[in-house]
């Protein structure tokens, strides 16, 4: 059975879909950047630049503080995310198929971020296995000056390994 058209990709500004009455928006995940958070998660996951490891040498580099590594904003993920997609116990197997990270500008140690994704797109496709369904999210992280500091999009398919949906 094919899904309606949903319309063009979303920025992180629309509204997300209703599906079933529910709109498909996660929890507002409000976060203070501590530097010790990010000197800890830096050398968690072996960062060496002195900008995510060392605060006298970040506070007199171009962005006047420690910053956090790219790969911090995945931590707002999990919670940012819960509820977003859709339960399908009708396809058997749920994969993370893609991440589509856009970094505006750093995240700064003592920062207030807020981040909330929402469910952007819902696609059913047919394949030789069956019927597949491909939904994206999109994650925003805004700083506590209202600016866009990243956006993530997430991809998901649900598919049916052993047969039609």
């Amino acid at each position: 059975m094919p899904l309606p058209s949903w319309g063009k990709r979303m920025s992180g500004k629309e509204e997300p879909l209703v599906i079933g009455g529910t709109e498909r928006r996660g929890p507002l995940v409000r976060r203070r950047i501590e530097a010790g958070a990010l000197i800890r998660y830096a050398r968690a996951t072996g960062q060496t630049n002195p900008f995510y490891t060392d605060e006298k040498a970040a506070k007199e580099g171009p962005f006047g503080a420690l910053i956090a590594p790219p790969t911090y904003i995945g931590t707002f993920g999990n919670e940012a995310f819960e509820g977003v997609f859709p339960e399908t116990p009708e396809y058997g197997m749920f994969l993370h198929s893609s991440d589509s990270v856009v970094q505006h500008e750093p995240i700064r140690a003592d920062d207030l971020i807020e981040a909330q994704a929402v469910l952007a797109s819902r696609t059913l496709k047919d394949s030789r296995q069956g019927s597949m369904l491909l939904q994206t999210g999109i994650m925003t992280l805004t700083n506590q000056h209202g600016r866009c500091v990243a956006t993530v999009e997430v991809g998901m398919a649900s598919f049916n390994p052993g047969g039609a949906a």
